[in-house]
């Protein structure tokens, strides 16, 4: 299996857990008189076998992905600033509203320039990773 493969797989995983937790919580506690459809105790177990898959495979692609940790936490950091600057306000020039002239050091136009290049980084490193990911085993 590659990475690739390894992220959908815990993915499937992390979904089938929170169906799980779902019908534990569900089924757990009934009106006297109705009838379980999920045994509770089976539902745990099965919990405890999903978590320990979900433990392994995490580990795995954690051990798989250390070559290229720094891209990946770049990634998640750049994303962050993107959306940080996305929030920035640029206006320039008076309020329609009141007497207040604004006056922004960073411009929409330049703001705009950043999250391109920012936009490009990101385009870069996802490549890298999809295809790290695609090529590496776990």
């Amino acid at each position: 299996m590659n990475l690739k493969q390894a992220l959908k797989e815990k993915n499937k995983l992390k979904a089938k857990i929170v169906l799980t937790q779902n019908r534990l919580s569900r089924y757990n506690m009934i009106e006297e008189g109705f009838e379980r459809v999920y045994d509770p105790h089976e539902m745990y177990q099965q919990l405890l076998v999903e978590t320990d898959q979900l433990i392994e495979i995490k580990t795995r692609i954690q051990k798989a992905n250390l070559p290229v940790l720094s891209k990946i936490y770049r990634l998640s950091e750049v994303k962050g600033l993107m959306a940080k600057l996305n929030k920035l306000s640029c206006g320039q020039g008076r309020d329609s509203y009141s007497d207040v002239v604004y006056d922004s050091a960073i411009t929409v136009v330049e703001r705009d320039n950043l999250l391109l290049s920012l936009e490009q980084e990101i385009e870069k490193l996802q490549e890298e990773l999809d295809s790290f990911n695609f090529s590496t085993a776990v």
